[in-house]
């Protein structure tokens, strides 16, 4: 699946890219969930009056980025708008996208055959120019404090 060109770069970096693995169709159920979150969040806002209007005519590609866009520039604006995960996003959809075969596959081709899931899942939508929705790319491994064995591997996935 993967040249050995690629191979090194994963074990030398740390991640490897695969352009379009996913096509829209697999995608479309995943971002209507997202835009069903994205549909609570804009209506809390703007009930709690820190948005002026809800950007209803915004395509899903831009909604978020001009309602994140407009909340910024109160002097209250925190990133905690940014990070979405778990009850937030729970669905069908979400569960059917963490148990692709093209994503499990390509989990079994870096790390090997024994593969599972711990069903810790994030959104984090980019705004546009905005630093704290900027990540690099990694691995969470870090998050697990080292006590990781030698022979596993924590793989995280990003689409």
């Amino acid at each position: 699946m993967f040249s050995a060109a690629e191979r090194a770069a994963f074990e030398r970096d740390g991640y490897v890219i695969v352009p379009h693995l996913l096509d829209a169709p697999t995608l479309a159920p995943v971002r209507q969930v997202i835009a069903r979150s994205v549909d609570r969040r804009v209506e809390q806002l703007h009930a709690q009056g820190l948005i002026t209007q809800r950007y209803e005519g915004e395509p899903f590609e831009r909604r978020w980025a001009q309602v994140f866009a407009e909340y910024a520039r109160r002097p209250h604006a925190a990133p905690h708008l940014t990070v979405w995960g778990r009850h937030d996003i729970l669905d069908r959809a979400i569960y059917d996208l963490y148990t692709d075969p093209r994503l499990t596959g390509i989990a079994t081709a870096l790390v090997g055959p024994a593969v599972t899931g711990n069903g810790d899942f994030w959104v984090r939508p980019k705004a546009p120019g905005d630093q704290t929705t900027t990540l690099a790319w990694h691995q969470d491994s870090f998050y697990y404090g080292g006590v990781v064995a030698p022979h596993m591997q924590v793989l995280s996935v990003w689409i």
